[in-house]
């Protein structure tokens, strides 16, 4: 039967199957990844709010879905003008139905609806490992459309050490099982910062909220512009935390996180603080990682961890006794005439996808 492309017609629950097996088939023990299960799904790609079933590109063989490439559409910040764009991500083909040609063409899909929509680009990741299935199908596309695709760099991971030994175990190399011991001689707020005094998010706080992380992106050559809508799904939505840092009744800063399985060698429960800004300096921006960490490690966490793409206060990062990790990731700017306006390097805010 040939295989169709089209938008998504499910509710979560064999996308996440999908995600899951096949990442799990290409990259157990040989990479870190994390579990996307079903919750995940339904929060970041289901929300009624934000749902958009063109964008989530999907490959069908008969009724049985076989293959994803998803966009989030939104607005970003490119400089000094703001664009119609996007976040692509989950690229993911069932290992059975590989060779047929259905990246390419969830690709080829996913490039009709950027220009049929105006989007101008994309961001996305890709898996650095040299020879990586992913590594070798982004190199293919620069070749193919090298004007609507450019690598912009590393993609940095910070992490804390909550339980070194069940980290260390499932480390991948040497450096894995080491660095997890090495790394957890650093306390939580190593340098000074104490964690804040912190409440869950109020509605009430959305507004104030936005402004923070927006003044936070505007360091960078290239930031998404949170809509409310879209924050309010990120912040109040039940898979996530969020805790407020407050001051004469208005919200100074804000820290937003989950917790997800990361698999390794061995399957690892893990605090992700997706979002953090303040205002303050860096022992305040410090204090409310401190807090969030601490929470999150109290619902059993045994590593939090942050991902930077250019734009997170590194000296509060390491006030809050997080070291940096390399994920084996690179950002990308692609699908867009203006993906190669982004310098090498440029520093990047959005949230990891």
């Amino acid at each position: 039967m040939a295989i169709e492309i089209d938008a998504y017609r499910g509710a979560g629950a064999d996308l996440a199957q999908l995600i899951t097996d096949t990442w799990k088939a290409t990259y157990e023990g040989r990479a870190w990844f994390p579990v996307w299960d079903l919750a995940y799904v339904q929060w970041r790609m289901m929300d009624p709010r934000i749902l958009d079933r063109e964008l989530l590109v999907c490959a069908y063989d008969g009724s049985v879905l076989v293959g994803c490439l998803l966009t989030e559409q939104t607005e970003l910040r490119v400089g000094s003008q703001v664009v119609p764009g996007g976040l692509v991500s989950y690229l993911t083909v069932d290992p059975t139905t590989r060779h047929r040609g259905v990246a390419l063409r969830l690709l080829e899909r996913q490039r009709s609806l950027h220009r049929s929509r105006g989007l101008r680009l994309s961001l996305g990741l890709s898996n650095s490992r040299e020879g990586s299935p992913q590594q070798r199908f982004w190199v293919g596309f620069g070749r193919r459309w090298p004007n609507e695709y450019a690598l912009l760099g590393r993609f940095l991971m910070w992490s804390a050490m909550v339980d070194d030994r069940a980290v260390s175990a499932a480390g991948l190399t040497r450096f894995e099982r080491l660095g997890p011991r090495a790394a957890s001689i650093l306390p939580w707020g190593w340098v000074g910062a104490r964690g804040a005094h912190t409440r869950p998010f109020r509605a009430e706080d959305l507004d104030a909220c936005r402004r923070l992380i927006h003044r936070q992106g505007e360091a960078g050559d290239c930031q998404m512009i949170w809509s409310r809508q879209r924050l309010a799904v990120q912040l109040e939505h039940p898979y996530a935390r969020t805790w407020v840092g407050e001051r004469d009744g208005q919200p100074w800063g804000f820290a937003n996180g989950y917790l997800i399985d990361w698999s390794g060698g061995r399957t690892v429960r893990v605090g992700f603080i997706e979002l953090c800004a303040a205002e303050g300096g860096a022992l305040a921006h410090a204090s409310l990682l401190v807090a969030a960490g601490r929470a999150l490690a109290a619902e059993g966490a045994q590593m939090v961890v942050m991902m930077d793409p250019g734009c997170q206060p590194r000296a509060a990062l390491l006030a809050a006794g997080f070291m940096p990790m390399n994920p084996h990731l690179q950002t990308m700017a692609l699908l867009g005439e203006l993906a190669i306006t982004l310098p090498p390097g440029a520093r990047l805010h959005f949230p990891f996808t």
